[in-house]
């Protein structure tokens, strides 16, 4: 009976402990995916999954579950100190003292070490998933530039390290057993000494010790695990930082704004006239100076609107802002008169962005144009309109797969203009009326982008785009270009008009 409750007690105890270690997991990445945009700029994202996939872990598992642990073993040893106090106070009273003593004094002599070790383990994990990332993500980097073994190197050093302070936290969990063991004995011998010293009977010296030594024998195996369970809350406590510093941060805004909370189905934002700038001003967290300063523009339902200038000049900021991820310090983005900000998820499904990276699962064709919907939410009938605006039927009839092509990690078995297209499908499957393509082209050929912009010329007039070019043929067709420099619009006009009127348009062009 006593191992059917004891099985029912670890069963149940495991059961709420790996169930906390999901919950935090999802309740970490829940917040992190409702950030606010400005919060990844200064993060980095080997930094997040190392607290998503393996903090959220050591939080559960060798902080929560010692703790558990010690608890229940308190509990026991409770009992056994309460039976050997009633029947030998004395005795007892001045043997859990020493033995007290005793156990203040190694904690205190290794606790100091073992909070040492336990953050440059944390430090080190940081930075081999940071290396690992790194090394990964820019293989071909590395190939050509021959830095496998730079990156080799500085995994092996975090990977040594981690090494040695995982070592010395195990030696620690092994050392309560040889040293509790060696204060048990001696602790029995001085119970006998006071025995003697007190001058009572010899004969009723047995008896006592043979309970000590019952209560030696239970107590030893819990005094090592309590031991060892602090060991290992004091080596991990360093991973609870992270997770609670970013939980209580990041939980705290999405209370604060529970409006920008995802809505389901729910209807776009109501687009009839034009998207106004007004005084709009917007400086990053971080910055020093405006990116944009008092920025005024209009954009015409149904137009082409290009936005050029040097790199800094603040085009990506302003698309950044009409895409809904910075609001503005200063003045306000008005469609048909009303605030973007005031209800900026519905506007956020009204638009679709392709940016000049496009980022593709390593998936089928079909999902990454759905990008992110479960299989039973993909809609064939929006994926195939997608796909023939991006003008992509003639390579999904290549691909003996078609749709359910698989495209590789970031889209590598595709050339740059086959995942830019997937881009422009992707941005059009949710069929938005604003289409803003952010430097599209730009690591393109010259017969590729021609291409692309032939695909985005055949949307002229259903729906209203917003183009950031560097080429400026990319803007010649537009009905209206924006001239930026220093976050400031110095001239705007078509492009025929800005060749007349601004000498920085003229020199941008002859550099071409």
């Amino acid at each position: 009976m006593k191992n059917v409750f004891f099985s029912v007690l670890v069963y149940l105890k495991t059961r709420i402990i790996y169930n906390e270690q999901v919950r935090l997991g999802n309740r970490l990445f829940n917040a992190y995916m409702k950030a606010n945009y400005t919060f990844f700029l200064n993060r980095n994202s080997a930094e997040l999954l190392r607290n998503v996939n393996n903090e959220t872990r050591l939080v559960i598992s060798d902080v929560i579950m010692p703790l558990m642990q010690i608890i229940m073993d308190g509990l026991v040893l409770l009992m056994i100190v309460i039976l050997l106090l009633k029947v030998e106070p004395v005795i007892s009273l001045l043997t859990f003292i020493v033995l007290g003593i005793v156990s203040f004094l190694f904690i205190r002599f290794t606790n100091k070490k073992n909070k040492s070790y336990g953050k440059e383990a944390q430090q080190h994990r940081r930075r081999m998933n940071k290396t690992v990332l790194e090394g990964i993500s820019s293989i071909k980097d590395v190939k050509v530039m021959g830095r496998e073994n730079s990156f080799l190197e500085r995994y092996k050093l975090s990977a040594a390290r981690t090494a040695i302070s995982l070592r010395y936290k195990q030696a620690l969990n092994q050392l309560p057993k040889p040293f509790m063991e060696t204060v048990a004995v001696t602790g029995m011998l001085l119970i006998a000494l006071m025995f003697v010293a007190s001058g009572r009977n010899v004969a009723s010296l047995i008896p006592v010790l043979t309970l000590f030594g019952a209560a030696t024998i239970r107590l030893l195996p819990i005094f090592k695990t309590v031991v060892s369970a602090y060991t290992d809350i004091r080596y991990n406590i360093y991973a609870i930082d992270p997770v609670y510093d970013d939980l209580r941060l990041l939980e705290r805004n999405i209370n604060k704004h529970p409006g920008k909370e995802e809505k389901i189905n729910i209807d776009p934002y109501p687009f009839f006239s034009r998207i106004v700038f007004k005084n709009v001003s917007y400086r990053y967290p971080q910055g020093s100076a405006e990116a944009i300063d008092d920025v005024n523009l209009e954009i015409p339902k149904g137009s082409v609107m290009g936005l050029v200038g040097h790199s800094g000049a603040g085009k990506t900021t302003i698309v950044d802002i009409l895409l809904g991820l910075f609001e503005p310090q200063q003045g306000k983005v008005l469609v048909d008169d009303q605030d973007i900000f005031s209800d900026v998820r519905r506007w956020q499904m009204n638009v679709g962005y392709i940016p000049q990276l496009i980022h593709l699962s390593d998936d089928t064709i079909r999902r990454n144009i759905a990008f992110g919907l479960p299989d039973d939410e993909i809609d064939d009938v929006k994926i195939k309109q997608a796909m023939l605006a991006a003008q992509l039927e003639s390579l999904i009839q290549e691909l003996p797969e078609g749709l359910d092509t698989i495209v590789g990690e970031r889209g590598i078995r595709l050339s740059g203009g086959q995942r830019q297209r997937i881009g422009i499908a992707r941005a059009l499957y949710n069929n938005p009326q604003v289409l803003i393509m952010d430097e599209a082209t730009s690591a393109l050929d010259n017969i590729t982008e021609k291409s692309v912009i032939d695909a985005i010329e055949r949307l002229r007039g259903d729906r209203t785009i917003i183009m950031i070019a560097h080429r400026l043929t990319t803007v010649q067709n537009c009905d209206i270009v924006y001239l930026m420099s220093q976050g400031k619009i110095l001239d705007y006009g078509n492009y025929d008009h800005l060749l007349k009127s601004s000498s920085e348009f003229r020199k941008m062009n002859l550099m071409e």
